[in-house]
């Protein structure tokens, strides 16, 4: 669910920023699905525009495998997503392809279809982080996926975010930071204090600091 290809783009400029080069790192390869036919356009356009390679951004369903086969679309060392909200009715084959119980219910939120499939997508050291509304915290609904995710091991951590913060919704939200080895304890970050810019939705560089050290194990404090 690449959109306009935001996120891609600002992943690209973070990773430049620490590896020293001005432009893309010489090792990064960017890739993302997008299924609308305006958004998938102009995120062409603002990958090319930035820079980037804008052949990395396809048209399709990002829930569904590539027609070369799953193995074509990874394994990524690290997966980010905004997914979309709402109900998603699924038959019980695409829920193995997601990794998912065929067991659970048929219609289910998509972004429990999102977290699983991220998850699936990560090389063997790989991270993802998916923002997620509260209720996927506690919804009955979402108890499946949060019980998958414990008993594999896989979360490490969830930061709550400040309310108004995704542009577009009033819908309070968290970061699902998942990894694909096994995880000790789960670890809780409380970031709805976080200062941040309602005309483009940015954390404060000390704040996102903050939080990379909490969920690395660190301490940081949050203004």
């Amino acid at each position: 669910a690449a959109g306009a290809g935001r996120l891609l783009v600002e992943c690209a400029r973070r990773a430049a920023g620490r590896s020293g080069d001005a432009h893309d790192p010489p090792l990064l390869r960017l890739s993302g699905t997008e299924l609308e036919w305006g958004s998938w356009r102009l995120g062409r356009i603002h990958l090319w525009t930035c820079g980037l390679d804008a052949r990395g951004l396809q048209r399709g369903d990002a829930l569904m495998p590539p027609p070369d086969g799953p193995s074509s679309a990874g394994p990524f060392d690290r997966v980010v997503c905004d997914p979309p909200l709402g109900n998603f009715s699924i038959p019980p084959e695409d829920l193995v392809t997601l990794g998912l119980d065929p067991e659970w219910p048929r219609i289910i939120q998509l972004e429990e279809c999102f977290v699983a499939h991220a998850l699936s997508l990560l090389a063997p050291s790989g991270r993802a982080v998916v923002i997620a509304p509260q209720r996927t915290l506690f919804h009955s609904g979402a108890a499946g996926l949060r019980w998958m995710l414990l008993q594999e091991g896989v979360l490490r951590a969830v930061v709550q975010l400040p309310g108004g913060l995704l542009l577009g919704t009033s819908v309070m939200s968290s970061l699902l930071v998942i990894e694909r080895r096994p995880q000790g304890e789960v670890v809780f970050v409380d970031a709805r204090g976080a200062a941040w810019d309602q005309r483009t939705g940015e954390l404060p560089e000390e704040d996102v600091e903050a939080i990379r050290t909490t969920v690395a194990g660190g301490t940081g404090q949050l203004r």
